[in-house]
């Protein structure tokens, strides 16, 4: 994971198949093209950008794992190590994550990532109980311009837990973020404070309630919410521990963060296993393409057919990347 001072990776430009057909590498010594198609181009399905500038966790103490899983799924994930945040710098990303920042956003920081969001960006807010270094003051400078609050208490549930303090969620609205997730858990999350256009997703049961008095049993206490705004989408959720590198597994926490990230993003979740399926038939695809390479460079197959098949591959690939975006 690239980390450091200002570090961030921009997305390549994606070439259309048939450009990329026209303007292939010429093959040494043959004065013939293929089709050359770089996996970034092929592949990246989303990419994004978390913040460490703020003194956040460090991504790959925390969310190494998520990363991984990210990058299977054709995505990937970057490291901002230097504050300010900067409209230049949040360009050729789909979502910028933060993670209970302990240091406060300038105005020019929050103007940039709410133009981010509003020109088709995604927002990723995670908080977690207490507020250890104010960092619920510096999340909320942000969270509040789209109507959330973190608040600085702690959800617990006294039935559906794990140990004293890992309440499982299992109370969800239908929306593609919860799409094929039964439950997950919060490993000491706080509840949310939710106004205006945003939408509730998940929340604490019947017997669920959080400290501070907030939220009292029977209050069903939110945890996760999603909004739009503008052309881009808003998550907060009040604990990021369901994705962090020893919980990701546990129950359908992996789903939960794919979801989100891939509806932060534009898409439309699928569940795991449909997901996993186009992937599938992409690399089949892939593989087949570097077959058809090998006999055209062979002069098996003369430029007719080349491009003939050239074309039907990049065309399903194309309709399985559309499908992944949703």
């Amino acid at each position: 994971m690239p980390s450091g001072a200002g570090l961030h990776r921009r997305r390549s430009r994606r070439i259309p198949w048939k450009e990329r057909l026209l303007t292939g590498n010429p093959v040494l010594g043959s004065g013939r093209h293929l089709l050359r198609v770089p996996a970034d181009h092929r592949r990246l399905i989303m990419t994004l950008l978390y913040d460490e500038s703020h003194k956040e966790p460090r991504f790959e103490d925390y969310y190494s794992a998520f990363s991984r899983y990210l990058t299977n799924q054709g995505g990937r994930a970057d490291v901002l190590g230097a504050a300010p945040i900067t409209t230049e710098h949040l360009k050729g990303y789909d979502v910028l994550m933060i993670s209970f920042p302990q240091e406060m956003f300038s105005d020019d920081e929050i103007s940039a990532i709410m133009d981010f969001v509003a020109g088709g960006g995604g927002l990723f807010l995670v908080g977690e109980e207490g507020d250890f270094n104010h960092f619920k003051k510096n999340l909320n400078a942000l969270s509040t311009r789209f109507g959330v609050t973190f608040n600085d208490d702690e959800v617990l549930d006294p039935t559906d837990r794990i140990g004293e303090y890992y309440s499982i969620i299992h109370t969800f609205e239908e929306h593609p973020i919860t799409s094929g997730v039964e439950k997950f858990v919060i490993y000491g999350g706080c509840s949310l404070k939710v106004e205006g256009n945003a939408k509730v997703l998940a929340t604490g049961d019947d017997d669920s309630y959080s400290t501070e008095g907030y939220y009292k049993a029977g209050d069903y206490p939110p945890v996760l919410c999603a909004l739009e705004h503008g052309s881009g989408r808003v998550v907060c959720v009040g604990d990021g521990s369901f994705f962090r590198n020893n919980f990701i597994n546990e129950f359908n926490n992996k789903q939960l963060a794919l979801n989100i990230v891939n509806w932060l993003s534009g898409g439309e979740a699928e569940t795991g296993a449909e997901k996993e399926d186009v992937m599938k038939e992409i690399e089949e695809l892939e593989q087949k393409y570097d077959e058809l390479n090998a006999l055209y460079s062979e002069g098996k197959i003369d430029d007719d057919e080349y491009r003939r098949k050239a074309e039907e591959y990049g065309q399903r690939l194309d309709q399985l990347e559309r499908k992944l975006k949703g």
